[in-house]
């Protein structure tokens, strides 16, 4: 049996996965310093994965530093800041650069990934969980795109029998991407899709929203800009319109909690809200 929480972080990302004696977070922010009792009490964690260099999504990996959690693997996104750069800040290039470094002399295994080739095998498999890399591609990130957004990893995850898809902040560019050369590999009828970009319409492309056909969608939202319009209510009512059963959102129903074996549970009274 596994478990797995989507947590309350505001307009952020963090999602810790559980299965026997192994941890994976996917993104880290930096308010995971108020879950501490679903790290584990030994401190080692597994793998982290970082999607992208926006500090919402890996500024967490500094609390983990200062508490002396250990990660055996990092897997972040290939995309790098360069002069010109208007997607990300420099200081976040600074500040991840910083925890990869710090962590790699600890003896954490690091891996900037692209697109797999061949998806015959996960990139990852520990316990009953598999992880796949399913953007960006290689090709497309030698063209050095200009919004760090259309670098974002796409993880394909088979948590025992179910299928997650964990979307990051990645742009329509890169969901777009994925539907027209999603020939060896499927993202259809997935159990959990993870919206993109806290609710935003960039990363809502509709077409691949249809194609995932999710049971049930998590938005990771809070308070954010109102000139940017996050969540955006376009985007809430295509993830409305293609969930099979349940769209949940963490600024109205909190951190949403779920168990499988192998039927996923959702913990709490979210089923009848």
């Amino acid at each position: 049996m596994g478990e797995i929480h989507f947590l309350d972080v505001g307009c952020a990302d963090t999602t810790i996965i559980k299965s026997g004696k192994a941890t994976i977070l996917i993104d880290c922010s930096y308010l995971i310093c108020t879950y501490e009792n679903l790290l584990p009490k030994n401190h080692q964690i597994d793998a982290v994965f970082i999607t992208h260099h926006h500090n919402d999504h890996f500024q967490g990996l500094g609390y983990l530093l200062q508490n002396k959690y250990t990660i055996k693997s990092i897997f972040y996104s290939p995309y790098a800041w360069h002069e010109g750069e208007q997607s990300f800040r420099k200081s976040e290039w600074d500040d991840v650069t910083s925890y990869l470094n710090a962590y790699e002399r600890k003896g954490t295994r690091l891996y900037a990934v692209y697109r797999q080739s061949d998806f015959s095998r996960p990139l990852l498999e520990i316990e009953d969980m598999k992880f796949y890399i399913i953007e960006p591609k290689k090709e497309l990130m030698v063209e050095r795109q200009r919004h760090i957004h259309d670098g974002c990893l796409v993880i394909f995850s088979k948590l025992g029998n179910l299928k997650c898809l964990f979307t990051g902040d990645a742009s329509d560019v890169s969901l777009s991407h994925i539907m027209n050369h999603d020939h060896t590999f499927s993202c259809k009828d997935v159990d959990i899709l993870h919206a993109s970009h806290h609710g935003s319409i960039n990363g809502a492309e509709e077409r691949f929203i249809r194609k995932c056909n999710p049971a049930y969608t998590i938005i990771s939202t809070g308070i954010y800009n109102q000139n940017i319009n996050i969540p955006h209510p376009t985007a809430i009512a295509r993830y409305k319109r293609y969930t099979r059963q349940k769209v949940f959102r963490t600024d109205t129903n909190g951190s949403i909690s779920a168990t499988w074996n192998p039927n996923l549970v959702f913990q709490g009274e979210y089923l009848s809200e």
